[in-house]
């Protein structure tokens, strides 16, 4: 699975520095790639459609996910506060691996 995941905006955002981070599950650890696979799951990424307009805030973010598994491919973008409790759980888990990746 193939994970490509931007975040834009918030307090401290600089553009150049804030460059979206691709995760390949295969190179994650075992147990890394099973949660990772599991929160794609659960939240149903590949059958949700989110194409939000950046809100206005100093504070608020905004985040692109794309994900491609074999023949299933999915491009959301949403918005600060993500009210959707399982795929605030991804986006949260995939912040998590992009601070790894530093």
């Amino acid at each position: 699975m193939l994970i490509d995941f931007k975040s834009d905006g918030g307090i401290a955002y600089f553009p150049g520095l804030n460059r979206s981070k691709l995760i390949n599950t295969d190179s994650l650890s075992n147990e890394d790639s099973m949660k990772a696979k599991e929160l794609v799951q659960r939240c149903r990424f590949f059958s949700i459609t989110y194409n939000e307009v950046p809100q206005r805030g100093a504070d608020r973010k905004t985040y692109t996910i794309s994900i491609t598994d074999g023949d299933n491919k999915n491009i959301i973008r949403v918005s600060d506060p993500v009210e959707d409790e399982a795929l605030a759980d991804l986006i949260s888990f995939l912040n998590k691996l992009s601070r790894k990746a530093r």
